[in-house]
């Protein structure tokens, strides 16, 4: 489906839903829907389980936001602002106090707003108000809205693949948001690549960036962006804000060196997670000059860590990332010099966003597409995290021995099927009474049968390529 008949197919669909959710208006409270599972107990969990169990993959959480009548009001009526209000939050039945509730994404928000629906991603941070309040360790949550996704587990699903492949993904999990008890619906919880996860992974002395092209947020100009996309699509939207704002070769998410000025690389410094200093400004750009030179690039880079990503990232086919035209969607760490990449937003993969830049391409050329050029409208030297990975002696075989373990051990194994199958029996009755869904539930089975054939047969080719290889 093209991006065109895809807006207008949700703008229809949103229509109605603004109907039954009220959006625009702060609702009366109401009782919220008991979920078919017990809602886990609002006690400690065992130290080795993260977050309190809020990650358990076996139940799905309840979460409802207590925000005042006027806030809510000026949210629905001002989404793309992005403002942070102070709400409560409780979750699994526990309350928290002093709590930060805002809307965010980009796509996945603008495209919302524009068809008229309030099912808006939202992201809770524990210690915006209160410095020393975190949820059991954890800074951040991330409510994904499924924008996009019939099947609801995309993003799920490419973060379970990373984590098989051995990286440290964000966790994740499914929850029943409400909002003044108002039943908002079915999200997905996703752990921040920030300070909790620095803590659980063992990565909190380096410097974490999530490097995002100027030219890639849909939300910049709001509306008008969106007219872009339904009228020219994604492809002729991208090129088109490239003219403007410049392509992040020219600004540093694309990793290619520019030269030793800090001001030459907005999309990394503008956008870090962790407090830098110059002297970690200018350690990054040493090493961002040595990724770009042949004879040094192994020195700067974790090999092992970035192998594994890309084995888990080029099997899931997102071009909406640092493979793809818009060089963002990925954390970049960096501890003594040394850098590695850690994975985002996947809630166009499994080819959605492929098939939205190019039409034309058939599902058997998505499924089928190249492990060992993976690259979507650009090209191997304006991405130099990827071409030492193609182009050193030993690499390919490094690469194809991670995507080879990949595919034995989680989809030739079945468990793929076994944790597909056992997700969407959890979610089913969720999306069956989900009063903002973007899809009906007819829509969403059939969506996971989908996801789970593009799977299997994405196996099927990547075992075939890796046969040929040798």
């Amino acid at each position: 489906m093209n991006a065109h008949r895809t807006i207008a197919w949700i703008a229809a669909a949103s229509l109605a839903l603004v109907l039954l959710a009220g959006c625009g208006e702060a609702p009366a409270p109401a009782e919220p829907t008991p979920p078919e599972e017990p809602t886990p107990a609002a006690e400690p969990a065992p130290a080795d389980v993260p977050y309190n169990g809020l990650f358990d993959q076996s139940v799905v959480h309840t979460l409802d936001v207590e925000i005042s009548d006027a806030d809510l009001q000026d949210q629905r009526a001002n989404p793309l602002d992005k403002t942070k209000y102070h709400v409560a939050v409780t979750i699994d039945g526990e309350r928290l106090e002093d709590v930060s509730f805002s809307t965010k994404g980009s796509s996945s928000l603008t495209m919302p707003v524009n068809s008229g629906s309030c099912r808006y991603p939202f992201k809770l941070n524990f210690g915006k108000f209160d410095k020393e309040q975190t949820y059991y360790g954890l800074d951040k949550l991330n409510l994904s809205n499924f924008y996009g996704d019939a099947s609801e587990m995309k993003d799920w699903l490419a973060y379970r693949i990373m984590a098989e492949a051995g990286v440290d993904a964000p966790l994740t999990s499914y929850v029943w948001l409400t909002i003044n008890g108002e039943d908002m619906g079915l999200y997905l919880a996703i752990e921040e690549i920030g300070d909790g996860w620095m803590d659980r992974t063992g990565h909190r002395t380096g410097a974490l960036y999530k490097p995002e092209a100027r030219f890639s947020n849909m939300n910049n100009d709001g509306a008008a962006d969106a007219h872009i996309i339904s009228e020219e699509g994604l492809l002729a939207y991208f090129l088109t804000r490239m003219e403007r704002f410049g392509s992040p070769e020219e600004s540093g998410s694309a990793l290619v060196y520019i030269d030793d000025e800090y001001e030459s690389y907005p999309d990394i410094f503008d956008n870090a997670e962790t407090k830098v200093t110059d002297e970690d400004k200018a350690r990054l750009i040493r090493s961002i000059r040595a990724l770009n030179d042949p004879a040094q690039r192994r020195s700067v880079i974790d090999t092992e860590e970035v192998i594994r990503y890309f084995a888990a990232h080029n099997f899931v086919l997102s071009p909406d990332s640092y493979t793809g035209l818009t060089a963002h969607n990925y954390y970049l760490y960096e501890q003594d010099g040394i850098l590695s990449m850690y994975p985002w937003d996947y809630n166009s993969s499994f080819g959605r966003h492929l098939s939205s830049l190019h039409p034309e391409l058939s599902r058997d050329a998505i499924v089928g597409w190249d492990i060992d050029a993976p690259l979507f409208d650009t090209v191997p030297s304006d991405r130099p995290m990827w071409a030492w990975i193609a182009e050193e002696e030993d690499s390919p075989a490094q690469y194809h021995a991670v995507m080879d373990e990949l595919v034995a051990n989680y989809f030739e194994s079945g468990r793929f099927e076994a944790e597909i199958d056992a997700i969407y029996a959890l979610i089913e009755p969720y999306q069956a009474k989900d009063p903002t869904a973007f899809f009906s539930p007819e829509e969403s089975r059939a969506a996971c049968q989908d996801l789970k054939a593009f799977c299997t047969d994405r196996a099927s080719a990547v075992r075939a390529q890796l046969d040929t290889a040798g």
